[in-house]
Order: C-alpha cells, then structure tokens, then sequence
C-alpha cells in the first residue's frame, strides 16, 4: 500500500483470458507502467484486473493505528496467507468481492472507464478513454440508452449492455465497489507523497 501498482496485478495463469476475450495491454506487468494490471476486450473495453486480497480493520497491530485508529485499513494480497482460515487467524479476513456462487475467484476485471458508446458501433458499450457516457435513459437530449441492441431506455439496459460483452461479464457488484474503495483507502493511509 501507498507505492505503484497497490491494489491492481497481473491476472495469474490460471484466468482464461481467451475466454474472456482479453488480451493483456503492453505494459502490463510492469508495476510502474500506467498500463500495469490493464488488458483489452475484443470489442476495444480496456479493463483492470483486481486480485484477491484479505483485509483488516482498526487492528491495534496495524503501523498506522496510531494515526487512524478504528479507521485504519490494512490490505494484504493472497500470497500473504495459505487460506482464509489462516488469514481469519491472523485478523483478516477475504473480501466477499473475491467470492463468486460461494466459490472463491483470484480477482476480478473492472473496466477502467466509465461505459460510452463504441466509435464504431453505437450499439456496443466500451469502456474506453475520453468516450462520452451513456445515459440509461430515453432522454434526447443525452447519449442514450434507449436503441441500443435490446435496449429500451431504462435502468435495467445496465445489465443488457454488461452481459453483451460475453459469457461471464456482470454490471460491477457493490462487492466489487467495496473493494475498490477500501484498496481507495489503504492506498492513500499509507502513501507518503502524491507521486503515486
């Protein structure tokens, strides 16, 4: 926590890439690229890949509980312990974002951007740099859902559009939010500069 690269890794062997349509971006596995951890969907969607992690909260053992007390969040990545249960004896405990139909899973893509119409077919949702968001809406006046392939302008186009991407794609979970914002947390408790 608080160097390059915290939160975010390489996906390990054992996730399909193929399968998932992704390809890993040039720089991925270099911790000090702003490409580290990211791959490429087929469709163009550049993604992030999240690994497992355990965490703890307001332990008295943590170097920064002097300075955040029971705020103070400490993340470790899977490596740290064999299993959950010796994670558990040591105070933390794996994420539920990294549990998926009671199976636990070696991380989880995100997209990196927030879902725009594709420059090259506007029935398609890419996550892609500088796109323009699209509005789950019927609304004229803003980048809409509403005709998009097996949209009709409402909330639930979320999940049309995130299945669309393949078998195995979801809209992002709260679980999946949650992770994020506490590798968020960790990451800034103990960062000592904004370099990174």
């Amino acid at each position: 926590a608080g160097t390059a690269g915290f939160g975010i890794g390489v996906a390990p062997a054992s996730v399909d890439l193929a399968a998932r349509g992704l390809s890993p971006l040039f720089g991925h596995d270099d911790r000090l690229s702003e490409a580290f951890g990211n791959y490429i969907h087929s469709n163009g969607s550049v993604m992030c890949f999240i690994p497992k992690f355990y965490y703890r909260i307001g332990s008295t053992e943590s170097p920064n509980f002097t300075r955040f007390g029971a705020n103070t969040i400490d993340i470790v990545g899977s490596e740290t312990f064999a299993n959950e249960s010796e994670a558990n004896a040591n105070g933390y405990i794996l994420h539920r974002a990294f549990i998926d139909g009671g199976v636990e899973q070696a991380g989880f893509f995100v997209d990196k951007y927030i879902n725009s119409k594709s420059p090259s077919n506007a029935n398609i949702a890419v996550s892609v740099k500088n796109g323009i968001p699209i509005s789950l809406t019927t609304e004229t006046s803003y980048t809409r859902s509403l005709g998009m392939t097996g949209c009709t302008g409402i909330l639930a186009d979320s999940i049309v559009l995130a299945r669309a991407r393949g078998t195995g794609y979801n809209v992002t979970t709260i679980f999946m939010y949650s992770a994020l914002a506490m590798i968020s947390l960790c990451h800034g408790q103990y960062a000592t500069s904004s370099v990174h």
